[in-house]
């Protein structure tokens, strides 16, 4: 007889976690708004990332292009307190095309500057050739974390 209650218990647990999931999240880049996790968002990062690294980057035969992007998830913290703002990160990208290290340069909050460092951390990009030789990079992001609306 205790199974039949137990299911029910991690039943109902179940349907009210789901209804109260918070709101998705978005980012903005370049004045441009997409769900987080959603193709738009992918496709808005990656044009957005690739142009700025190529602005960065003068004078190379191939500027990089962005082959992989982990988009920062806000953490459940700071969605709890609804916290927002905007966070600048300097990457260095390695000539294999790795990030190997990211500083923040400013930030609102510092639980959005680990997000950002943690998903960072996880790019790679295509190599930047200059003189046809692989070379190292550095290169500033700006991410602006919002709660989407209720």
């Amino acid at each position: 007889m205790r199974r039949p209650c137990l299911f029910l218990l991690l039943l109902l647990i179940t349907v009210l976690s789901g209804c109260a999931s918070p709101p998705p999240q978005t980012v903005e880049i370049g004045g441009n708004t997409a769900i987080v996790g959603s193709r738009a968002a992918r496709a808005l990062v990656a044009e957005r990332v690739n142009a700025a690294v190529a602005a960065q980057t003068p004078g190379a035969d191939a500027s990089p292009k962005l082959l992989k992007a982990v988009e920062p998830a806000m953490p459940r913290e700071a969605i709890i307190r609804e916290i927002e703002g905007e966070v600048v990160a300097e990457l260095s990208v390695e000539a294999d095309g790795r990030v190997s290290a990211v500083r923040i340069l400013t930030s609102s909050h510092e639980l959005l500057s680990n997000a950002v460092v943690d998903a960072m951390l996880q790019w790679a990009f295509s190599p930047l050739l200059r003189n046809g030789v692989a070379t190292r990079f550095v290169a500033r992001q700006t991410y602006v974390f919002k709660l989407a609306p209720p």
